[in-house]
């Protein structure tokens, strides 16, 4: 049974995770006019910081494409810095207290678990969207959002999975896997650089327990992990885009804009469908264009 929700002046989104794919979707919900909660309970690893609202965990505040995400310390200040549509307000405690407290109207869950073992969200609001191949559209939530790289890039499932991840990444110059750096070991990854910054093939990144990490190839940095955080092996702890003219490293970026396009159309095909969702047929004119797809096959 869907869960009964409190009515506000503006309805309530809540999106975990503040990676860049999550932060895209939620810019999106507040540029469309929703009162918007990110949520984060675990250590973040998103090297692309400054295509994210994530550097707000650490700093309290952070600004993507004109939007600001505010960390909010307090439970019970979430919902009325959400609602005061001054920004997306930024929680980092527990997310079942979270949902109880807030009573979200729509809950996206951005962050792309891939194969991790998944919760079932369908109870937990109106209407749950989800990103990536872990969930099932019309079991664990009502949608299911493609975030495989081609041409369904961004496509809204109704029954069934998304794509399994490829296993390479698309080329920038002719350059895939060659632009990220991986943690050759454990260890609390340390540096001294910031993204944006040019860098030449061998220059020194930063330091793993002392190990010193390497430019692979010349360009400037779109991603890097926040110094001072602990990695696992082959975990990636920076990205460098090897264009000199058109290189790519603050705002949305490609992926994750098209992404929350297709957050968006779910949405609205919610809308257009549900007989309750009178809560955001007000605002979701707003919404852009997508493409949809009802899947017979189930994973």
């Amino acid at each position: 049974m869907k869960v009964e929700t409190k009515r506000y002046h503006n309805p309530v989104a809540l999106v975990r995770g503040v990676g860049d794919v999550g932060s895209a979707i939620a810019w999106r919900l507040f540029k469309a006019g929703f009162s918007v909660i990110s949520h984060e309970n675990r250590q973040p690893r998103t090297i692309r910081r400054k295509m994210s609202f994530c550097d707000a965990l650490w700093d309290g505040e952070a600004v993507l494409e004109g939007v600001q995400a505010v960390r909010v310390e307090r439970m019970e200040d979430v919902l009325p810095i959400a609602q005061s549509q001054k920004g997306i307000a930024l929680y980092a405690g527990p997310y079942g207290a979270l949902v109880q407290t807030v009573c979200p109207d729509i809950i996206v869950d951005g962050r792309i678990q891939k194969f991790a073992k998944v919760e079932n969200m369908t109870e937990q609001a109106p209407l749950t969207i989800a990103v990536g191949p872990s969930f099932v559209a019309g079991q664990d939530v009502d949608f299911v959002i493609e975030s495989c790289w081609g041409d369904n890039l961004g496509q809204v499932i109704a029954q069934g999975c998304a794509s399994e991840p490829v296993s390479v990444p698309p080329e920038i110059n002719g350059v895939g896997w060659e632009r990220f750096v991986r943690a050759g070991q454990a260890g609390r990854f340390e540096s001294e650089r910031d993204i944006g910054q040019h860098v030449n093939k061998g220059d020194v990144i930063g330091l793993l327990d002392e190990k010193t990490i390497l430019a692979p190839i010349t360009g400037y940095l779109r991603g890097l992990l926040h110094s001072g955080l602990s990695v696992v092996k082959d975990e990636k702890v920076c990205e460098i885009d090897p264009r000199e003219s058109d290189a790519h490293f603050v705002g949305l970026a490609e992926r994750p804009n098209e992404i929350s396009k297709g957050v968006m159309h779910a949405i609205k095909v919610f809308s257009a469908t549900a007989e309750d969702a009178f809560f955001i047929k007000d605002i979701i004119n707003q919404c852009a264009p997508g493409k949809f797809r009802n899947m017979s096959k189930m994973c």
